[in-house]
């Protein structure tokens, strides 16, 4: 947390505020003078004297960087999906991390998801980031119903660590990609799970990060696909790549229920994803510690119907 806070005089305002901290400050023949919170044992002086040091941000020898957090509130009242961000300023600024939260809940002791934005790009004199998608996993939108299949339906080795679920009947026009990933409902269950790499149950719940989410079940390369001669892996069932404990595990669930199991596909959230959405936005943005100008800063959105503003 910051804690110490710089005064403008001259403009009678707080201006900044700063990583480091302070104990004491003094004023000698117009030099300023001020000592560290804690005195440490590296510190060949207690006392230091500011604007002395050229290097910027620079403070008690401790190198630390520029930062700046806005807000994005324009028409409160509308929900909107955020999709660019943009800067307006130096060209040393383009190669800045940030990040963006969203007002998507306004609920107390939630925190708003919070994700990095691409590191900024120039195009036309502007310095765009893309917004990433939600990277959550969500229902409908990058978790879709591939099928389902049964006890009696015949499984097989492919080799490779690659299987083959036959007689499955459902969106046979599902399109895989090689960053799929499978999760499975056993029998008369409605929650979801993942099978881990190591044959392990992970339930899928709401707020689930498809990045973080290791599964033993995902779609094989085309290249794979290829050698096997299989072009349309749904349309002849379902070919996945495994491991062997994550297909043990699947069979031993499988004969444990009612013989029925259906299958989802989840998409990575940059393909199939949903965009970041909220009535507001924040946004924080690292400006390092050379000297820079920053003149504006935008963010592209879309109204949505669902609102209070009409």
């Amino acid at each position: 947390m910051k804690k110490t806070i710089g005064f403008n005089d001259k403009k009678n305002i707080w201006t900044s505020k700063y990583d480091y901290e302070s104990s004491n400050y003094a004023s000698l023949d117009k030099q300023f003078f001020s000592c560290r919170k804690t005195v440490e044992a590296s510190d060949d002086v207690v006392c230091w004297e500011h604007h002395k040091n050229s290097a910027n941000n620079n403070f008690y020898g401790d190198q630390y960087s520029s930062a700046i957090a806005v807000s994005f509130n324009d028409n409160p009242s509308q929900n909107k999906l955020y999709k660019t961000f943009s800067v307006e300023g130096s060209e040393n600024l383009k190669g800045s991390l940030h990040t963006f939260a969203t007002s998507e809940t306004l609920q107390p002791g939630q925190t708003p998801l919070t994700v990095n934005v691409d590191t900024l790009k120039n195009k036309g004199g502007i310095l765009y980031g893309n917004i990433p998608k939600d990277p959550r996993i969500k229902a409908n939108v990058n978790m879709k119903f591939v099928g389902s299949t049964s006890r009696e339906t015949t499984t097989q080795s492919l080799g490779q660590d690659l299987y083959r679920f036959n007689g499955v009947v459902g969106n046979t026009a599902f399109t895989l990609d090689q960053s799929t990933k499978f999760a499975f409902v056993f029998g008369n269950s409605t929650n979801p799970v993942v099978i881990t790499p190591s044959g392990t149950f992970v339930s899928i719940q709401e707020n689930t990060d498809f990045y973080s989410l290791n599964s033993g079940f995902v779609s094989p390369s085309a290249n794979q696909l290829g050698a096997l001669d299989i072009d349309d892996p749904l349309g002849k069932g379902i070919v996945v790549k495994s491991t062997f404990q994550a297909y043990q595990s699947f069979l031993l669930s499988l004969n444990g229920t009612d013989g029925i199991v259906s299958i989802f596909a989840i998409t990575d959230p940059e393909i199939n994803g949903d965009f970041l959405r909220g009535q507001y936005a924040e946004a924080y943005i690292r400006l390092g510690s050379d000297n820079f100008e920053l003149y504006s800063m935008n963010v592209n959105y879309e109204p949505t119907d669902l609102d209070h503003s009409k």
